[in-house]
């Protein structure tokens, strides 16, 4: 097995570590902790309906696990794809409380249920995300597929094995959509050989920025800290990886695998030395582990800039 450990990142680290907190652009912060805050409500019963519409100027407001449920249960039911595009915002921290008798089913799941609509987190933290699929199901995380849709500001907290089939710490499958400032301490595993990714396990022209995976991902197959795999030009930026990364083909601390990738080279300053940060990860179908490109990852939390000489003023 291949591993990676250490910290990777791609671009400019689009957060702040100070104190043992991690703060996004949203209004709340997101304590670096394992714990369940005291104060947050743990209910179980039946889906409740949140308040709102699911329109962009009234979204879905959800605040408790049960509306959680209600609003992934409304997707997976639309046939229709407009009726997928629904817009959702937590309005407070949520326990899935997760288990062995309680897994959760993706949002947007099975792959014809695709999600395409907007969900901020608002800062907000999913604890309790767990699933254990021993069923072949083709995807294994807290959202399925989204398909041209957005999630964004959310932290998510638990554990997502697969036996054969691909799993990731927030979104299985992005395909065209977006995920921005989304934070993993999801510890990932698929047992098969195939796919497991901090943010995504794979994706189709994805954008993915400001990103960060705390959790550990091991795979027998492809594994990356943000996604184990992109197709047909994707963009990757200011994202970075903290957790350990093991797999058996196509290992990365950002990405395991791409065929065409729009790559950002960036400058860093670090000693009074100009350094080039390159791409973050290799071409898809090459067996290996990335070591060259590991000799020009850093970590940094100084100021980037667009060419040397800039760098070195």
């Amino acid at each position: 097995m291949k591993k990676i450990y250490g910290i990777l990142i791609c671009g400019t680290l689009g957060v702040s570590l100070l104190s043992g907190v991690l703060t996004n652009s949203s209004k709340k912060s997101v304590a670096v902790k394992d714990e369940i805050p005291s104060d947050l409500r743990l209910i179980k019963g039946a889906p409740v309906q949140p308040k709102g519409s699911g329109t962009s100027a009234d979204p879905y407001k959800i605040g408790t696990a049960e509306e959680l449920e209600w609003f992934r249960n409304y997707i997976n039911n639309q046939s229709k794809a407009a009726n997928r595009n629904k817009y959702a915002i937590l309005t407070s921290d949520i326990d899935l409380q997760g288990g062995s008798e309680n897994q959760w089913v993706p949002i947007g799941y099975p792959d014809n249920r695709d999600f395409r609509g907007t969900f901020d987190g608002d800062g907000y933290t999913i604890y309790g995300l767990y699933i254990n699929d021993t069923s072949s199901r083709s995807a294994n995380s807290l959202f399925g597929q989204v398909r041209s849709g957005t999630v964004k500001n959310l932290t998510v907290r638990g554990e997502v094995t697969s036996s054969s089939e691909s799993a990731a710490g927030i979104i299985d499958y992005l395909y065209q959509g977006t995920a921005d400032k989304c934070y993993s301490f999801v510890t990932v595993r698929t047992n098969g050989s195939t796919s497991a990714g901090g943010i995504s396990a794979a994706g189709y022209k994805p954008t993915i920025t400001n990103c960060v995976n705390y959790g550990s991902i091991t795979s027998g197959g492809s594994a990356a800290g943000i996604t184990a795999g992109t197709y047909d030009y994707g963009t990757i930026s200011k994202c970075a990886n903290y957790g350990a990364v093991t797999g058996d083909n196509r290992v990365g601390g950002i990405v395991g695998s791409t065929n065409t990738f729009y790559v950002f080279h960036k400058w860093i300053k670090q000693d009074n030395k100009a350094i080039k940060v390159f791409k973050c990860g290799h071409k898809h179908g090459k067996a290996r582990l990335f070591t060259k490109s590991l000799k020009v990852m850093y970590r940094f939390d100084e100021e980037v800039f667009k060419t040397k000489d800039e760098a070195l003023k």
